[in-house]
């Protein structure tokens, strides 16, 4: 909204014409505007604003939502194909299942795990899969983690709650290190 024009002073015996349309000019440029989500109500006695709130949280791939003693994620991808969540597809997979408690900290991660095909490098689709983990650095070494979420814990036994780590589809390539395979992982 840009600012209104300057009204000029108006003295006695000044013309009238001129110094109104100069105030019709002021108030359209004051003048407020509705939108989608912003409804404006004029009344006699006032003007009332009504407005809508939109979506206030954003519905990205791998958003976490935690149950009694599981985790659901919204449907991500990692190169275009569909993580499993003990060999079902995310969709219909109620979650994963927090199988392990927490590390000494209160906190686990729900990780993506990938393998890849020993000679290609390639990944090797039934091998992407979601799993619980209460140690990053456990990870096996023919595999690649990323870690989608963590959770922290009430006690050992109860979560409190479960916060993002990644929040876009992933993409993924591997390469010979000289101390062994070195995923990466990067948004898309």
């Amino acid at each position: 909204m840009k600012a209104p024009p300057p009204l000029n002073e108006v003295r006695p015996g000044d013309p009238v014409l001129p110094a109104f349309n100069q105030l019709v000019r002021h108030e359209k440029a004051t003048q407020l505007r509705g939108s989608p989500r912003l409804r404006i109500q004029r009344r006699p006695n006032g003007t009332s604003l009504v407005g809508q709130p939109g979506h206030g949280v954003w519905q990205h791939p791998w958003q976490p939502g935690l149950g009694d003693k599981l985790v659901k994620l919204r449907p991500g991808t990692v190169n275009g194909l569909m993580p499993l969540i003990e060999g079902v597809d995310m969709i219909t997979s109620p979650g994963v299942k927090l199988m392990t408690g927490p590390n000494a900290k209160l906190r686990s991660w729900i990780v993506l795990q990938v393998k890849v095909d020993g000679e290609k490098l390639v990944l090797v689709p039934e091998e992407i899969e979601l799993l619980h983990v209460n140690d990053l650095a456990a990870r096996p070494e023919d595999s690649g983690w990323q870690p989608l979420a963590m959770l922290i814990w009430q006690d050992r036994r109860t979560p409190a709650r479960v916060l993002p780590v990644a929040m876009h589809n992933l993409s993924h390539a591997v390469d010979r290190g000289t101390t062994g395979l070195r995923h990466f992982f990067w948004a898309v």
